[in-house]
């Protein structure tokens, strides 16, 4: 059995077992996978080589130490890697032996493990040296994770634009409004994080609060096509100057 057939074995045990938990679905999925398995097993053909790191990230996310071990026994040394794919499926143990061997990355640990919503990784991280509560903040808004955002505030996150940015881009209105409770104040780089993703409403609070960047949403809108958003920029850029040339006529 050479590469290839060890991680097809590994990332079937690995899908086999995330199908299990789910007592309903799991008959209509496990015949789903096997059906498109035979299927795709015969057209796919086989790669002549895999890369050792791209087989040691690969089944630390599955949780295989057999293929963690080969691909180390075949000079995989990219161990920040094998951590953060651990992190992202929740596989502590692989993350100790990844430290273990030398990973280093615990800001990277902190922020994948906030944007997946694992407070036993975050912890981890922390307990390990990882500080950048703000970059934190952030991934956890993007994600409506409100209780990670908490739990950044506590550990020292203050960067509450980036809050703002991240809950902007994610359309969370009440994290919006969190983080402006909290202190956030650069409505303009909410405005166009929400053009840029094309969440109408956000742009629209963002506007009520004060924000005014309309170049910066007009350019955020039109890179991804958002024509509608492009509209209403110009829309309260002319309704903003003929406000503004109102006041200085009376004035």
């Amino acid at each position: 059995m050479n590469y290839f057939d060890r991680l097809d074995d590994w990332t079937i045990q690995y899908i086999v077992q995330n199908v299990a938990r789910s007592d309903q679905l799991a008959p209509y999925l496990s015949t789903g996978f096997r059906a498109t398995c035979r299927r795709m097993r015969k057209l796919i053909k086989k790669p002549e080589k895999i890369a050792p790191n791209t087989l040691l990230c690969v089944s630390a996310y599955c949780g295989s130490f057999a293929g963690i071990i080969l691909a180390r026994e075949h000079d995989a040394n990219n161990l920040d890697m094998m951590l953060i794919y651990a992190v992202v499926s929740g596989q502590r143990e692989i993350c100790e032996l990844a430290r273990e061997w030398g990973a280093r990355n615990f800001n990277e640990m902190l922020i994948k493990a906030s944007i997946e919503g694992n407070h036993a990784m975050c912890n981890l991280a922390l307990i390990w040296g990882a500080t950048d509560f703000s970059a934190m903040l952030r991934s956890a808004s993007y994600r409506a994770y409100r209780d990670i955002c908490v739990l950044a505030r506590e550990w020292g996150a203050r960067n509450f634009d980036w809050m703002l940015f991240g809950a902007a881009q994610g359309n969370h209105r009440e994290l919006c409004e969190l983080a402006r409770e909290w202190g956030a104040n650069d409505f303009d780089l909410m405005l166009c994080s929400a053009a840029k993703h094309g969440h109408l409403e956000i742009c629209e609070l963002a506007y009520e609060w004060g924000a005014r960047d309309f170049d910066g949403m007009f350019r955020n809108a039109m890179q991804n096509r958002h024509h509608k958003l492009c509209e209403l920029a110009r829309a309260w850029e002319t309704r903003d100057f003929n406000d503004l040339y109102m006041v200085r006529e009376v004035t």
